[in-house]
């Protein structure tokens, strides 16, 4: 698995790009709680689908640096 994975960690750019990614899914996760707090529509399917979209942007940024360090 360090294989694949080592395009993301030994390049800082992508460092970069999945700490950004990640502090934006984080407040966007952060938000949308606290607007569904405020409305009181706090939605556990939502929420878990929400985060599952997350996840899957997390891992197409993580793709396309494995994919992009493979074309080098």
């Amino acid at each position: 698995m360090g294989i694949f994975l080592q395009p993301v960690t030994s390049n800082p750019a992508a460092r970069v790009a999945i700490a950004t990614v990640l502090l934006l899914i984080t407040l966007d996760v952060v938000v949308g709680f606290t607007g569904a707090a405020i409305t009181k529509t706090i939605s556990s399917s939502k929420m878990r689908s929400g985060l599952l979209h997350k996840l899957m942007e997390l891992a197409a940024v993580a793709l396309a640096d494995i994919v992009d360090g493979a074309l080098l």
